[in-house]
């Protein structure tokens, strides 16, 4: 079965890890700053139905939206945007970090080690960033 988002009962903060993630990713060369000032209020809505440590993201509604034009768009779609990392976790396997913004909002934080299920974060000191999310 395809992974699919889990809503969880009521939104919770983001665990210190997934913060860690976050804000490494917006200290990267693709970040924004309505993206900045939208993590500030994210809270987590939902977890990935595999395991993985992926979670969903919603963020205060009176935060700036993202504007972006196709051509920052990794889709060519203007209303998608995405910032991208790459590390290893403590079992040494590569994970790829990816954070979705869908519409100018946060959307997903996405943590991919190349295969559906349980993996360990990527410490946020060795992340590799894509510029070409």
């Amino acid at each position: 079965m395809k992974p699919q988002q889990v809503l969880l009962p009521a939104p919770r903060p983001l665990a210190s890890d997934e913060r860690a993630l976050l804000d490494a990713l917006l200290a990267g060369p693709r970040s924004r700053p309505e993206l900045i000032e939208q993590a500030a209020t994210a809270r987590v809505i939902g977890e990935c139905s595999c395991g993985c440590p992926s979670v969903w993201l919603r963020a205060d509604n009176d935060t700036p939206p993202l504007t972006t034009t196709a051509s920052e768009s990794p889709t060519g779609d203007p209303s998608y945007y995405s910032l991208t990392a790459h590390g290893q976790n403590t079992d040494g396997r590569e994970v790829q970090v990816t954070l979705h913004v869908a519409r100018g909002r946060l959307d997903e934080l996405e943590i991919w080690a190349g295969e559906e299920g349980e993996t360990t974060l990527p410490p946020t000191d060795g992340l590799r960033y894509s510029t070409d999310s």
